[in-house]
């Protein structure tokens, strides 16, 4: 399944900047939406990708060993925050496929629902 095949909701990065997941996909993501079609162009990529990563590591780990005890009950609320937004866009996807699926069938005899009361 290619990138342009993906709902919106698969694309929503969920872990926080200041993790090492979300800081290692957000650079990812912004690393690779730039690279060129040449192989060279992967290689500077993949290089770009490891150094940045590497350095932004460094930079998390260095901000949790100075204020990591402070964070933990506002990372807890925000991982909270950041659940209902992505359940949210899921339900509107949800909906939306529900009413396209129904805009090809001609409305059913019997009244609402197709139901014969």
């Amino acid at each position: 399944m290619g990138r342009q095949d993906r709902l919106a909701s698969e694309l929503v990065i969920k872990e926080s900047p200041m993790s090492f997941t979300g800081s290692a996909k957000r650079i990812r993501r912004a690393v690779y939406s730039r690279v060129p079609e040449q192989p060279w162009g992967l290689l500077a990529a993949a290089v770009a990708l490891i150094l940045l990563v590497y350095l932004a590591w460094l930079a998390v780990l260095g901000w949790y060993l100075m204020f990591g005890l402070f964070l933990i009950p506002s990372r807890l609320l925000r991982r909270k925050q950041v659940h209902a937004e992505v359940e949210a866009l899921r339900h509107r996807e949800l909906i939306e496929a529900i009413r396209e699926s129904g805009k090809g069938r001609e409305k059913l005899p019997g009244g609402a629902g197709g139901r014969n009361s």
